[in-house]
């Protein structure tokens, strides 16, 4: 990142896959004090535009198979390939203010055009330290498997970092193979993860006891459904089940709630 000449306070674009260059760019952009914006790599060149200029992004950095696709577009936009995770820097650490931004994020613009959500420090850190609700420490061992443009990524990514935890990177292969995901689970010592409900669903109908390794499971994105909870709840016994909601502009959860065996009796999950 140092030969980018990156700024304190300018936004960097991100186009990836999650992976292990990803979250140490992510540090890095974070460390030269500018924020970062996740794009979908799926989107048109034109879409991509679109969204840097309305929020002033001066570079994007993305996978190498991106960067010679959107070739087309480096007239307009500056590109470059998303450096290499073991690349050495000597740059000094720009000192951060709780106010200062930490990225952006598009929202998906179901209720009309995508808008930028502008999301600081402090936000980030009311999500994750000394959060009574979720109780994060050092002993967190966090599965990052949302895309990097999806709101929970903020809770996956800086859950674990910001309290010297330990962060489990989950492929897509894995993440919809219930048996390789519950081996991928135990294997790696996680002991909390977040999923969609509609993930879930799925999961709890294939092989319930898939969580059965893990302390803590948050689950949300819509209503929960009862009766699979209580397929988890049954093959998971010692497991943590947490509905969370909150929309992007409130980072990631606005309110949790423990869940508990009265509540899967009820039309609808709190």
């Amino acid at each position: 990142l140092d030969a980018l000449d990156i700024t304190a306070g300018s936004i960097v674009a991100l186009a990836a896959d999650r992976s292990l260059d990803a979250i140490v760019n992510i540090l890095g952009i974070a460390w030269h004090g500018a924020a970062y914006l996740p794009i979908d790599k799926s989107l048109p060149g034109d879409a991509i535009v679109a969204l840097m200029e309305e929020c002033g992004a001066g570079i994007l950095l993305c996978d190498n198979a991106e960067f010679e696709r959107l070739s087309d577009i480096s007239d307009r936009i500056r590109i470059a390939p998303l450096p290499d995770a073991t690349a050495k820097s000597s740059a000094s650490y720009v000192k951060r203010a709780g106010d200062d931004l930490a990225y952006v994020m598009f929202t998906s613009g179901s209720t009309g055009a995508p808008k930028g959500v502008l999301v600081p420090n402090r936000a980030v850190a009311r999500l994750v330290v000394n959060n009574r609700s979720l109780a994060f420490d050092s002993s967190i061992v966090m599965a990052q498997a949302a895309s990097l443009g999806f709101d929970a990524a903020t809770l996956e990514i800086w859950a674990p970092l910001l309290n010297g935890g330990k962060l489990v990177l989950i492929e897509n292969e894995t993440l919809f193979d219930p048996a390789a995901l519950r081996t991928t689970l135990k294997d790696s010592g996680v002991t909390t993860m977040w999923l969609t409900a509609s993930l879930f669903n799925r999961i709890a109908d294939d092989i319930p006891d898939c969580f059965t390794p893990l302390k803590r499971l948050l689950v949300g994105g819509e209503a929960l459904s009862p009766a699979h909870l209580q397929k988890v709840m049954t093959a998971c016994p010692d497991l943590a089940l947490i509905n969370g909601y909150g929309p992007t502009e409130n980072t990631t959860f606005t309110c949790t709630h423990a869940i508990t065996s009265q509540d899967i009796q009820t039309a609808s999950i709190p």
